[in-house]
């Protein structure tokens, strides 16, 4: 699909409630998290009321306070399989999409309506969830074909950049990727509807440039662009990245966005309350149950590894050189290559004898996953795996040391991180007897639960 053909939807009201069809599909069996970062598959659709989260498990009923629930995921966290297992599954409306990413990780898939639009904002229609609109202070990104998303490197996100809160490179002014190739760098002013003789009325985004342009401001050299909205492929706005606040659910059609709070779900639907406008009041909508795969309740409480910056990393004496880890911010296998999963967890991947160290958030309590020696590392692999906690005046902790060979492969762990203060996890992979070949590791849909008490959450900051 090219940007020419970004679907435009014309505007209309959005329903305000979904009528769930009697042979609709029911809610797959998910994942309980919570926290203890205790990880329970539930045999049947679980049932959540405003105290009590209900499920079953091997036949027997269980239930836990709605406030010692943190997520909810897919099966496949139960079954030890990769962090983006799970298939996208179509839904109506979810072919032809674009992309929306916004300075949080969370993500919306929707057309652009034709419709008047507010100065600095972004508009998005989603199938679900109605027409939605952003201040452009939230905007990292937008694609024009959500099932193959531009490389953040192939929009320019190198070169004179700063690096934000996660780790990844911040652009020193916005860009805009053209359809037939062209980069315009400059700042991206809003979206407005251009008539031209092609498209009249069309969606067009108006963009500030240096040098020829449309039309040219007198006396400072700046000049301001309107371009149809169907010839853009890709923006990547300077908006640096932001601490993840609130609730947020994972849906079939790839979005990601945030909501204002999740309040019952049932087997066939979740109904749910969010923002529409800026400044608006929430509103309540129903989801049908199968649309989603999964919630965070509380994003500042629960945190993935793949999500920190990026681990600092040592290499063994006499060791010069290794692949890069992947999974990571910066590591190259960013959104167009590994999407990520629920809760934005991404399979990281060691590839060698090495020590990598994360920053961990403050009031990082408890952290939890699984150690896998890839299925084609079992031949020669065979290494010590050891995670350490380091506080500091507080000491160094050791949390656990597992050997990974073919004969144990996998290793789950869930251990508590003691003290308070700043911390370091500390991974280190040991080579084994049979030398540094085939030790690879990977961390698997590793999780780090956070008391939110211990440190406020960072403000969206402003565009210049």
């Amino acid at each position: 699909m090219t940007a020419a053909a970004v679907v435009l939807a014309a505007s209309a009201p959005a329903p305000a409630q979904l009528v769930q069809p009697s042979n609709a599909p029911r809610a797959q069996p998910m994942v309980v998290v919570d926290d203890a970062l205790n990880m329970t598959l539930s045999d049947e659709p679980i049932r959540l009321d405003e105290r009590t989260l209900t499920f079953r498990v091997e036949g027997e009923e269980r239930t836990l306070p709605r406030e010692r629930v943190l997520a909810l995921g897919p099966a496949e966290w139960a079954l030890g399989r990769g962090a983006n297992a799970r298939t996208i599954a179509a839904g109506p409306g979810d072919s032809g999409q674009a992309r929306l990413t916004f300075t949080d990780g969370s993500r919306l898939h929707g057309v652009v309506p034709m419709t008047a639009f507010e100065p600095e904002t972004f508009v998005l229609r989603h199938a679900r969830l109605g027409v939605l609109s952003f201040a452009l202070d939230e905007v990292a990104g937008f694609d024009s074909d959500a099932e193959f998303p531009m490389p953040q490197s192939a929009a320019g996100r190198g070169g004179n950049s700063a690096a934000g809160p996660s780790g990844a490179a911040v652009p020193s002014g916005d860009v805009a990727v053209l359809s037939n190739g062209d980069r315009l760098e400059g700042f991206m002013v809003g979206l407005v509807l251009s008539g031209t003789d092609t498209e009249p009325g069309a969606p067009a985004i108006r963009f500030e440039t240096r040098g020829p342009g449309e039309t040219a401001r007198a006396g400072d050299g700046v000049s301001v662009r309107t371009i149809p909205l169907s010839r853009v492929s890709a923006l990547r706005l300077a908006n640096p990245p932001v601490p993840a606040i609130g609730a947020r659910i994972w849906m079939s059609d790839g979005s990601s966005p945030r909501v204002a709070s999740i309040g019952a779900i049932t087997p066939t639907r979740w109904n749910l309350s969010l923002v529409r406008t800026p400044g608006a009041g929430a509103i309540e909508l129903g989801v049908p149950a199968w649309n989603i795969h999964g919630a965070v309740f509380d994003s500042a409480a629960l945190v993935a590894l793949s999500r920190l910056p990026a681990p600092r990393i040592t290499l063994p004496t006499g060791r010069r050189w290794s692949e890069p880890v992947l999974g990571v911010p910066g590591s190259g296998d960013d959104d167009a290559t590994q999407p990520a999963g629920v809760a934005d967890v991404r399979d990281v991947l060691l590839p060698g004898p090495m020590a990598a160290a994360w920053t961990l958030p403050v009031g990082a309590r408890r952290i939890a996953g699984l150690l896998v020696l890839p299925e084609d590392s079992r031949t020669w692999g065979d290494c010590t795996v050891t995670l350490t906690l380091e506080r500091g005046g507080s000491g160094n902790t050791v949390l656990l040391t597992q050997r990974l060979n073919a004969e144990r492969p996998e290793h789950l762990f869930n251990a508590e991180l003691p003290g308070q203060g700043p911390g370091v996890l500390r991974v280190e992979v040991d080579a084994g007897p049979s030398g540094p070949v085939q030790d690879r590791v990977v961390l698997r849909r590793v999780l780090v639960a956070v008391d939110p008490r211990a440190g406020g959450a960072g403000a969206a900051p402003v565009r210049p």
